[in-house]
């Protein structure tokens, strides 16, 4: 019998993750019950779960990433035997992983246990084998215990959907799955203690998003930036190395992914057909699967102009995640001069405020455009039957390729709202009536024009005095919304 569980050291707060608690909770109380819990690296998977199961006799089995089969079913045994302080196990030499489940379902049988497998890609090695064998494992002996809980965590989340949730072997045997995303803007808000200025949260969740590792490295100083820059221009910093992890944790070694996420970086954003030529393969199932690999661990999006179905020829994929956006920004291509220490004294040399605020701006459009219902709440047309999204055709792109209306909703009561969106130092002036004008020109719409202006700093006298936007949405306006 087991003597020894995974000791978990109560964490007081826990910011954030309510609702993904209580479906935890909620699966754990329907035992037995086989409990999925996936999402990106650093999105805080680890802690979620043994916060919410810290009392539940937690045998926590962790992959080690870059070991093969054998070495990751020997670390098992290991483990086990100190679960149950019996040293035998260390000498148990396993022919496949039935020979490891035996042992866990023998000591199994009965009693209150939560089996908890951590980083299942690196435990089943990227294949097939491991689930295959624990589907026989829980049908004829783990889930006759009825107070037994199965976790199987990955942060490699295309092999989470391919290859366990969607996998034949597992399916329909009391699953709860939990896609782990970003923290929300409220919860980061939460995250920094509801201490610092909605200026500079927004700052924190547009540079990092809301992935909790990385904006523990955003605490560290005085001021959001401060931190930023002490984590990135000094040798060894984190979010200089971060790059290196983060394909590997997620997708394995396969170039590709890597190559698709350089050329978006380099262009902005591509349509499918442009991405198969720059890459050289066929726009068919090879790259549909790499895209939808990159999709699914949120690093890649794909949108389309509005109205137009999902499969639209000028659909168009752009980076979503923030740390990608960050490193290709400021970080790519300095990584010798960081080691050398260059910019030891001279920390913002690499990002000027400039080049920082343009990057902001294009962050905070993306932002504003995934969170559409939360413009229509605050516009308070919610109630409203509408579509929401970017605005570009074929004519707009033949005038211009770059052109798009970032945010734009198309209501059923005969009226386009149309969103002008800035993050800026200074209020906004004057010189956006000129911008807002050539969208609504290019728009060539009949109906009624909504005129909104979106802006983190609020606009100037003369904009102000002007009355043109028929609405002006700010960050007061965004957090009282979310955090309110």
């Amino acid at each position: 019998m087991f003597k020894y569980f995974h000791k978990v050291e109560p964490k007081e707060p826990f910011i954030g993750r309510r609702l993904e608690q209580e479906r935890l909770r909620i699966a754990a109380r329907s035992s037995p019950s086989i409990i999925i819990v996936y999402g990106r690296r650093r999105i805080g998977k680890t802690e979620l779960i043994e916060q919410t199961f810290k009392d539940r006799n937690l045998l926590k089995f962790e992959g080690i990433q870059g070991q093969d089969e054998e070495y990751q079913m020997n670390a098992t045994l290991r483990q086990l035997a100190l679960y149950t302080d019996d040293p035998v196990y260390k000498s148990i030499k396993p022919a496949n992983w039935s020979d490891v489940f035996s042992h866990l379902a023998r000591l199994c049988e009965s009693g209150a246990a939560t089996l908890y497998f951590e980083e299942l890609q690196w435990l089943a090695n990227y294949s097939d084998g491991f689930v295959s064998e624990l589907k026989y494992y829980w049908d004829n002996h783990f889930r006759h215990n009825k107070n037994l809980v199965l976790i199987l965590c990955g942060s490699a989340p295309s092999f989470m959907v391919g290859s366990v949730i969607k996998s034949q072997a597992l399916y329909n045997r009391s699953q709860h799955v939990v896609h782990l995303t970003p923290l929300s803007l409220k919860e980061t808000y939460e995250f920094f203690d509801c201490r610092k200025s909605y200026r500079e949260v927004m700052d924190a969740h547009l540079l990092v998003g809301g992935v909790p590792e990385y904006l523990n490295y955003l605490k560290t100083h005085s001021s959001i930036l401060t931190s930023l820059y002490y984590h990135s221009f000094l040798p060894s910093s984190f979010f200089a190395s971060e790059m290196e992890r983060v394909f590997v944790s997620s997708l394995g070694n396969n170039k590709h992914y890597r190559r698709i996420v350089d050329l978006l970086a380099q262009y902005k954003f591509l349509t499918r057909k442009e991405l198969a030529k720059k890459l050289g393969i066929s726009s068919g199932g090879t790259l549909t699967e790499l895209l939808d690999d990159l999709e699914v661990c949120g690093f890649i999006d794909k949108y389309t102009p509005l109205g137009a179905p999902v499969n639209s020829t000028l659909a168009r994929s752009t980076i979503k995640d923030s740390y990608l956006l960050f490193y290709y920004a400021f970080l790519q291509g300095k990584t010798q001069a960081i080691d050398r220490n260059e910019f030891k004294d001279s920390w913002q040399t690499p990002i000027t405020r400039a080049r920082l605020m343009q990057w902001l701006g294009l962050r905070f459009e993306l932002w504003c455009r995934q969170q559409s219902q939360l413009i229509a709440r605050i516009l308070q047309f919610q109630g409203i039957e509408y579509q929401a999204g970017a605005f570009f055709n074929r004519k707009t792109s033949k005038e211009d390729e770059k052109f798009q209306i970032d945010l734009m909703f198309e209501r059923k009561d005969r009226v386009c709202t149309v969103c002008e969106i800035k993050y800026t130092d200074a209020p906004v002036g004057t010189e956006c009536i000129k911008q807002m004008e050539r969208a609504i020109t290019l728009l060539d719409t009949k109906k009624s024009v909504q005129r909104v202006l979106i802006s983190a700093s609020g606009v100037a006298p003369g904009l102000d005095d002007a009355r043109y936007f028929d609405a002006v949405i700010t960050l007061d306006d965004i957090f009282g919304a979310m955090v309110g």
